[in-house]
């Protein structure tokens, strides 16, 4: 199985950049996407239905989400949101709608 790439828009790296001295511990969980996608993460429904959810924690700082979608014919995660789990999944429809505007994902 060959892996994925990880790809972030900039609203991500803003993401990942507030995180603070947590980020690397965040990059190093959301590199485990790279093998398999689908299967360490769960299929949204309603307005995000096509994404996935993968959940990690972070030392001392809770639970994390990431919210990405999935080009199989690129092999690519594209990562939406970072954030903790409360009210990412607004955040997340709103980026949502503004990327497939811009074409970068197709439903």
């Amino acid at each position: 199985m060959s892996n994925y790439s990880i790809k972030v828009t900039r609203a991500v790296e803003k993401d990942l950049d507030s995180l603070g001295h947590l980020r690397d511990e965040a990059v190093k969980k959301i590199l485990n996407l790279e093998k398999n996608p689908q299967n360490k993460s769960s299929i949204l429904k309603g307005n995000l239905k096509g994404l996935y959810s993968y959940k990690f924690n972070l030392s001392g700082a809770g639970s994390f989400r990431a919210i990405y979608s999935i080009k199989e014919e690129n092999e690519v995660c594209l990562l939406i949101i970072v954030a903790s789990r409360e009210n990412i999944y607004l955040e997340a429809d709103r980026r949502h709608k503004s990327l497939k505007k811009q074409g970068l994902i197709r439903d």
